[in-house]
């Protein structure tokens, strides 16, 4: 009676391919808003409001991915607002001048299912976007991309495009009369007029403006 065996060779070859598949996963994101009665909100222009993106390290060896505070890992998370039909309307990067005064590369290193935590304010001094002016409820997808360069390669740096599943959110934008007030160091009450919040509530106020002129 024959037995049918199979060689090593394929077994080598199968092992080589799933090792690929599972590498090409990466990296997985998710964005975790304020859930309120089934909604996710997103809260613009109020000091302390954010929301998270969890990355979360997908295969089963360590990954290295650059630190948010240097240059090289400023802007690798961003997101992408999606039309009704799934094309990108618009995109939100981290993308607004800023003076880098300590400069060198730097990481951190996941572990297999182990995660890190963005905190993210989409503060107008720092993200480039226009989401006040509607539509109020929208979907956005978070993406996490990095360019293969020397750096990446000396250091070991994970690399490539990873997207998360898009979430349908409710934004929220306060036009300046809605804003709390804060107490300053005299003790007085006073508007935030001086939070880069307000940057984002004077587009608001402008857009609406020009849209009832």
């Amino acid at each position: 009676m024959e037995t049918e065996t199979t060689s090593p060779i394929w077994l080598l070859v199968v092992v080589l391919i799933a090792s690929v598949a599972m590498a090409e996963g990466g990296l997985e994101l998710e964005i975790v808003a304020r859930d309120r009665d089934e909604l996710h909100e997103i809260r613009l222009a109020r000091e302390g409001d954010h929301f998270h993106v969890i990355l979360t390290n997908a295969v089963d060896h360590e990954l290295r991915i650059w630190e948010e505070w240097n240059s090289w890992g400023w802007a690798c998370l961003f997101f992408e607002v999606l039309d009704e039909d799934g094309s990108i309307a618009e995109e939100i990067r981290r993308d607004q001048p800023r003076c880098w005064t300590v400069k060198f590369p730097s990481w951190q290193t996941l572990e297999p299912g182990e995660s890190w935590v963005f905190d993210v304010t989409l503060d107008p001094t720092e993200w480039g976007h226009d989401l006040c002016g509607g539509p109020n409820t929208l979907f956005i997808r978070p993406v996490y991309e990095v360019p293969a360069d020397d750096q990446t390669a000396e250091h070991g740096i994970i690399t490539g495009r990873f997207e998360g599943e898009p979430l349908e959110v409710t934004i929220h934008y306060y036009l300046e009369e809605e804003l709390p007030l804060q107490t300053n160091s005299s003790g007085q009450r006073e508007s935030r007029s001086k939070n880069a919040g307000l940057f984002l509530v004077q587009r608001c106020v402008d857009r609406l403006s020009a849209g009832l002129s």
